[in-house]
């Protein structure tokens, strides 16, 4: 699973100290565990009777899910590098392009 992917590269960019990778695997992992918690929530009030287990499997998002956080992600980057742009702010403007890179890796390729 994809979730499983980016948890892992988050790992890898620990244990090789990439501070913006291990900064925006962070942001997007929290990103998806708030989805999820969303999820369960709604199922919690929705199927009183499931027990904990049943609620924690029903409410992990599929990889489409997380494709739609991780595209949610890049355009509260792309909105953020046109304020910056505005604002004459090109150090951010850089650095949410650089954001933006990492996160695009977890987009399946276009044809």
């Amino acid at each position: 699973m994809l979730k499983e992917k980016i948890q892992k590269d988050l790992n890898s960019a620990l244990k090789e100290k990439k501070e913006l990778e291990v900064s925006v695997l962070r942001l997007l992992l929290s990103a998806i565990f708030n989805k999820e918690k969303e999820k369960r929530y709604k199922l919690s009030k929705e199927k009183p009777e499931l027990k904990e287990e049943e609620l924690e499997k029903e409410s992990e998002l599929t990889d489409e899910k997380v494709i739609d956080v991780i595209s949610s992600e890049i355009k509260k980057r792309k909105e953020s590098i046109l304020e910056f742009e505005k604002g004459k702010r090109m150090d951010l403007v850089e650095k949410e392009k650089a954001e933006m890179e990492v996160l695009q890796k977890y987009l399946p390729k276009e044809v």
